[in-house]
């Protein structure tokens, strides 16, 4: 079973520093063994900074800065980096329409595991990514279809603040 979960704690996530903190924590080498990491409207030598230029263009400076999601696979379920990586792909991709977005590939625990990071500001219009349920259920049912295509056949969303085994 692979389960999906938003990672936007309180706070963490209004920081100036959030952009550059969050992409330097997920592209991490010694979690990403293989060195899956992908993107989508964004310089890939300087993503943050991409990011930031869009919040700016837009005068979208406070708030929430990043959109973090994690989705984590049962290693019994899938355990090829390289198909996960092809998953990654795919939602970023999804997610490329509207708002930059830059994925991983963690490797560091007995499971694998992609964190998703997302502008929360439009490259397209400057509006702000709210994550209403509907926007939300939207991305989750897309996230589902795509990891059947690969062979996982269930996905949970976990709230941020339950504790689940499948830990970042």
């Amino acid at each position: 079973m692979a389960v999906i979960k938003t990672a936007n704690t309180t706070g963490k996530y209004h920081n100036l520093n959030s952009y550059s903190d969050v992409i330097n924590y997920i592209t991490q080498p010694s979690k990403t063994t293989h060195g899956y990491i992908g993107s989508v409207k964004l310089d890939p030598y300087n993503p943050a900074g991409d990011m930031e230029a869009v919040a700016k263009k837009f005068h979208k400076e406070s708030g929430v800065h990043v959109r973090h999601f994690v989705l984590s696979f049962d290693p019994y379920e899938l355990y090829v980096p390289g198909i996960a990586n092809l998953i990654g792909q795919e939602i970023i991709s999804y997610l490329g329409g509207m708002f930059q977005a830059i994925y991983a590939v963690h490797e560091d625990k007995s499971h694998l595991h992609i964190h998703i990071v997302s502008n929360a500001v439009s490259h397209v219009d400057g509006h702000k990514y709210r994550g209403t349920r509907e926007v939300f259920h939207r991305f989750e049912d897309f996230v589902r279809r795509t990891v059947r295509k690969y062979g996982v056949r269930e996905l949970h969303y976990v709230s941020s603040r339950a504790k689940h085994c499948f830990d970042d």
